[in-house]
């Protein structure tokens, strides 16, 4: 019987698999370039912007900052300086690519946009002085 269900076993593990599916060999799968998931997305109004941050490495986030429909873009690196274990409120520090400094801040908070939409987190950013707020989520 013990002979049965191991035969049983291998013969129902051969069966599901997919022969004519063809794999990369090692060295492609380790070489292959997965971006980053998008961390949190937020946007806001009066002037319009959005901003989408990323987790570029274990200390490190990239974001990339649109103001006014895109005439103005702005990206660089910024670090986690504080996270609150009370909530999820987080401060981030950096700078973009032109040494404009950028602090980022985002607070477990209901929050709802222009349009009525509802998001769980408010964000606040401020970009070489100036400062920007609205709604994001995690994507």
């Amino acid at each position: 019987m013990k002979h049965f269900l191991i035969l049983l076993f291998l013969l129902s593990a051969f069966a599901s698999c997919d022969p004519t599916k063809v794999y990369p060999p090692a060295e492609e799968a380790e070489d292959a370039v997965v971006p980053p998931p998008i961390v949190f997305k937020g946007s806001g109004s009066d002037p319009s912007w959005d901003l989408e941050l990323t987790q570029e490495n274990a200390e490190q986030y990239r974001f990339d900052f649109s103001v006014d429909y895109g005439s103005e873009h702005s990206s660089g690196l910024v670090e986690l300086t504080s996270l609150s274990t009370a909530s999820t409120d987080m401060i981030f520090h950096g700078s973009d690519e032109e040494e404009r400094p950028i602090k980022i801040v985002i607070v477990s908070s209901p929050c709802q946009n222009n349009t009525y939409e509802d998001f769980p987190y408010k964000m606040a950013v401020i970009w070489d002085d100036q400062p920007f707020s609205g709604c994001c989520q995690e994507e």
